[in-house]
């Protein structure tokens, strides 16, 4: 049976993240350097001298573990502070990179699970993270492109498996254990959560 550690050694090949980045050229550089800027934007300085991008490209493939580490979704915020309203502001003015970061993830894991879905929908939901419907229509709460990495990552992954199983029989749960053996984890951490992010 193949299986995951965690979310992060899924997401190692960053040909599955169509990652964005701005080269720069800079007469005092002597070697490929990368920046992340507070925006979240990676940006690749290079000597000016380079007249192709394969050393930059493999740079790149070579310091995807640095990258995966710092580098955030342009609407993350900055502080830790949980306003709902703020949040929906935020989230209002960011739908279409939310959406784009979500189908992303849920494209790797249906990869991954060999499995089809209909269409994604991002909601604005006051009581649930996420649910799937017989006819593999995947709904995510807006709210979970605020949440910690592996807690986000779950939430799709829960919502994937559902295609195979429309339960949470046992066998469900052998599919979600395939990319997150600690998921009873992750489930008890969501609870933690949920006070700040629903609408109660």
């Amino acid at each position: 049976m193949k299986t995951l550690d965690c979310f992060a050694e899924a997401l190692k090949n960053l040909s599955n993240l169509n990652l964005d980045y701005i080269i720069k050229k800079s007469h005092k550089a002597k070697r490929v350097s990368l920046k992340i800027t507070s925006s979240g934007k990676l940006i690749a300085i290079i000597p000016y001298t380079y007249k192709t991008d394969l050393p930059i490209k493999k740079f790149i493939a070579e310091k995807k573990d640095w990258i995966l580490k710092h580098l955030k979704p342009a609407y993350k915020f900055k502080n830790t502070t949980l306003d709902k309203n703020l949040l929906h502001k935020n989230f209002l003015k960011n739908k279409q990179l939310i959406l784009q970061d979500i189908k992303t993830l849920v494209d790797y894991y249906a990869k991954f699970y060999n499995i089809s879905y209909k269409k994604i929908t991002i909601k604005n939901q006051s009581t649930i993270w996420g649910s799937c419907s017989k006819s593999k229509n995947l709904n995510f709460n807006f709210r979970i492109a605020y949440l910690p990495t592996q807690l986000k990552n779950y939430i799709i992954i829960h919502e994937v498996c559902h295609t195979l199983e429309m339960n949470h029989s046992k066998k469900y749960w052998s599919f979600v254990y395939q990319t997150t053996p600690n998921y009873k984890l992750y489930i008890k951490q969501l609870r933690k959560y949920e006070k700040n992010f629903f609408i109660t």
